[in-house]
């Protein structure tokens, strides 16, 4: 196995691009959501999967629902929380994440029918 650095730092660069669920999405780290549609909280979105997987255990130490997860040939790592059924039930949440410090951008949640 490869040793990936531990990355201190919790906040992570964004990505804002429209993200397409018709690409699929797989999860890589963490526990699938049992939602197939939704909205999540992306937190982060990294290059490196050793990073995002050490984002998405901080976030867990600090009882979010956090998993780790790509769209299709997308080369990120993306951490996010969730899923929840709309906007609205996500909105605590997203206020206990800015709370923690952490930045977030509601995306939409389509799991891969894989």
């Amino acid at each position: 196995t490869i040793a990936t650095p531990k990355v201190s730092s919790p906040t992570a660069p964004v990505s804002h691009e429209a993200i397409s669920p018709a690409a699929g999405t797989t999860v890589l780290a963490g526990s699938t959501p049992a939602m197939n549609s939704g909205v999540v909280l992306q937190v982060g979105a990294m290059k490196m999967e050793g990073n995002a997987t050490a984002l998405m255990q901080d976030l867990k130490k600090k009882k979010f629902s956090a998993f780790v997860y790509r769209h299709g040939n997308d080369s990120l790592y993306r951490v996010g929380v969730g899923p929840f059924g709309d906007r609205d039930s996500s909105a605590k949440v997203k206020s206990e994440l800015e709370k923690n410090g952490y930045k977030t951008i509601t995306a939409k949640w389509v799991k891969d029918k894989g």
